[in-house]
């Protein structure tokens, strides 16, 4: 019966469903790339190659430095341009002049970035963390359009019916002999059918963060992953998380968010046995849930699809316990009326 629970979730529509997802979410990747300024990205990509081997302190000066020479360069080409309305300039030296200028404030807009990003990590190397400077594109675009509402639909669509089927269509009444009406060996097998979801959705989860990691690595490049975050301009809850703690910890709040479907769904199931109904019901609650999380400012993440990308680890570790809370009031207050309705039937 495992192994047929195993086929179930890999073969036929939840392997289709996957695979829409994963070119859906590629899809995605592709498109916000174009948010990414070319020019931009080539001087910013100089000036953190540059500064690689300079410590803290002499890459502070170096900005320092060249925000001084760009604003030295922008102020000639303005004077020049007022000694040329007075004819004391040449045309051609002019325009020498004001193309530099050009390239000086684009060049000045990137060392203003990079200087308050080295101004943040002055404030965290205070408390004693010795982070350092870390060229974050490919990190920053990682973890703002890696896979989450995507990732979260793909596990939902092929979780919801495989969990819902038996009381949709009726198979508890075929099972049921099967275990000689033994509750034991019911619990044992549900048991084995949750380890078999938990399985296929890690599964599912390695290959979209994988397909993430590549896209970025390949496009961008992904340099020292052992670095502090905030080296990278990143900022966590917690300032001294590691670029590769926060891709550890992605994968096991992914998982806590495998658990949180499944939690959804049992309740959902107490209030419908239709899987179209409680698949509906799941995208309305949280859909609200992703209005109250936007409303109240991302102080706390209650729709399910932050815990699948990096929004938790921005926030308080406060969402996943009202998130239990939730599915536990929500289960108390219904098992409340139904034992309110029996009493009034026997009545």
């Amino acid at each position: 019966i495992i192994s047929y629970e195993i086929k179930k979730l890999f073969f036929g529509k939840p392997m289709l469903t996957l695979g829409v997802m994963l070119i859906l979410q590629l899809l995605v990747l592709n498109v916000f790339s174009g948010v990414i300024n070319g020019d931009y990205e080539k001087i910013y990509k100089h000036y953190v190659t540059e500064m690689s081997g300079m410590s803290y302190e002499e890459q502070t000066d170096y900005v320092i430095s060249e925000k001084i020479n760009a604003s030295k360069t922008i102020a000639d080409a303005s004077k020049a341009k007022n000694l040329y309305k007075e004819g004391k300039e040449t045309e051609e030296n002019l325009l020498r002049l004001q193309q530099m200028a050009g390239a000086a404030t684009s060049n000045l807009s990137v060392l203003e970035t990079i200087g308050e990003h080295l101004s943040s990590i002055g404030v965290i190397r205070e408390d004693g963390i010795e982070a350092t400077l870390v060229y974050s594109t490919g990190w920053k675009y990682l973890f703002e359009y890696g896979s989450s509402l995507i990732l979260m639909l793909c596990i939902s669509l092929i979780m919801i019916p495989y969990i819902a089927v038996e009381e949709d269509t009726e198979m508890l009444s075929i099972l049921s002999p099967m275990f000689c009406n033994d509750k034991n060996v019911k619990k044992k097998f549900a048991r084995r059918k949750q380890l078999v979801m938990l399985l296929v959705s890690f599964f599912i989860i390695l290959i979209f963060k994988a397909t993430d990691i590549i896209f970025c690595l390949l496009n961008y490049g992904l340099p020292d992953v052992s670095a502090y975050a905030v080296g990278a301009g990143i900022n966590f809850y917690y300032p001294s998380m590691r670029l590769l703690g926060a891709l550890l910890i992605n994968a096991i709040t992914s998982l806590l968010g495998v658990f949180l479907i499944i939690a959804w769904v049992g309740f959902l199931k107490r209030i419908t046995k239709k899987t179209l109904h409680i698949i509906i019901l799941f995208a309305i609650t949280q859909i609200v849930f992703y209005i109250i999380s936007t409303w109240l400012n991302k102080f706390v993440v209650l729709d399910i699809s932050g815990y699948f990308g990096y929004a938790l680890l921005d926030e308080t570790p406060i969402s996943p316990l009202i998130q239990c809370a939730v599915i536990g009031i929500g289960c108390a207050v219904y098992k409340t009326v139904e034992k309110l309705q029996c009493k009034t039937k026997i009545s």
